[in-house]
């Protein structure tokens, strides 16, 4: 690409990023959002100049569409931002962000307007008490899991920008093709309780039960194989038995974490992990390729049903 062909590209992405402004600040009444994506995607480099990812972001906040992939690009866009010195710009862009949509915010699931407040905060916490009993009661182990555990261990409480609830349960299987058929054959047991909700299948790799609210509960599947600890997604035998295992309980909520919680979130989070990053985005393709054959067996357990 020559000199006057990035001056072009860079004129049309500035260009889109006024026209999504302008619909955010109320100085146009439509937005075409698909139209718009479509023609900033042509525009794409890689990798993603910073203009770009501002552009893109403001479009999909514009449009409400792809809250995930726009959590992605704001972590991209923040570590862009930090290489050059600019960590500065990054927060006053944020801010800009928070302004727009306010009093709704961007998460991994969506533009919500619920998050963990201190009322929230408590029904969850008394909610997951109950479920935690009902595990007791199948005779499983259930432990608090990913974001959950993070705000439980560093903050306290659960993360106040984050509006779901993970939990993981410890199967009793010792190899991953058992755990398959433990993980398939739980499903039909929570089912029966009423635990699970509409539309979740026995080949998911994690199980979306009954909501609190309009908070969303995750529960996923977590084995030991000789000695080494399995925590779809985040977890493929970098821990010991040991690290998970006996738990113990929380000293705020008193609800069952890992023996070694800051091993696990650093594994799961990375070695920062104390530090808030509402735009952390988890390496989903890489975590998923780790566990294919571990969804596979699943998969088989099913078609054999």
């Amino acid at each position: 690409m020559n000199d006057d062909d990035k001056k072009k590209g860079t004129e049309k992405i500035q260009a889109i990023r006024d026209t999504a402004i302008d619909y955010l600040e109320g100085r146009s009444e439509h937005f075409r959002t698909y139209r718009t994506v479509k023609q900033l995607d042509k525009l794409k480099t890689k990798p993603n100049t910073i203009e770009w990812l501002e552009a893109a972001i403001l479009v999909r906040v514009a449009g409400r569409t792809r809250p995930a992939r726009t959590v992605g690009m704001m972590s991209r866009l923040a570590k862009a931002r930090t290489e050059n010195g600019e960590s500065q710009k990054f927060r006053d862009f944020d801010e800009q962000i928070s302004a727009y949509l306010h009093p709704y915010r961007l998460t991994h699931h969506g533009f919500k307007l619920d998050r963990f407040s201190e009322v929230n905060n408590k029904l969850a916490l008394r909610h997951i008490g109950q479920l935690l009993d009902g595990f007791e009661d199948m005779g499983y182990q259930i432990f608090l899991n990913s974001g959950t555990l993070l705000g439980i261990v560093r903050d306290g409480r659960l993360i106040e920008y984050d509006d779901d609830v993970d939990l993981a349960v410890v199967l009793k299987s010792t190899t991953r093709t058992e755990a398959a058929r433990e993980w398939v054959a739980l499903f039909e047991k929570l089912k029966i309780r009423g635990l699970v909700e509409h539309g979740v299948s026995a080949s998911d790799k994690m199980f979306k039960l009954i909501p609190i609210g309009t908070f969303q509960v995750d529960l996923f599947p977590c084995w030991i194989e000789e000695n080494k600890v399995f925590v779809y997604p985040h977890t493929f035998g970098q821990l010991q038995r040991s690290q998970l295992l006996p738990l113990q309980k929380d000293n705020s909520t008193g609800y069952p974490i890992p023996a070694d919680p800051a091993s696990m979130l650093e594994v799961n989070y990375g070695a920062d992990w104390q530090t808030p990053n509402p735009y952390f985005s988890f390496n989903w393709p890489k975590q998923k390729r780790l566990f294919r054959a571990f969804h596979a067996d699943i998969q088989s357990c099913v078609d054999l049903r």
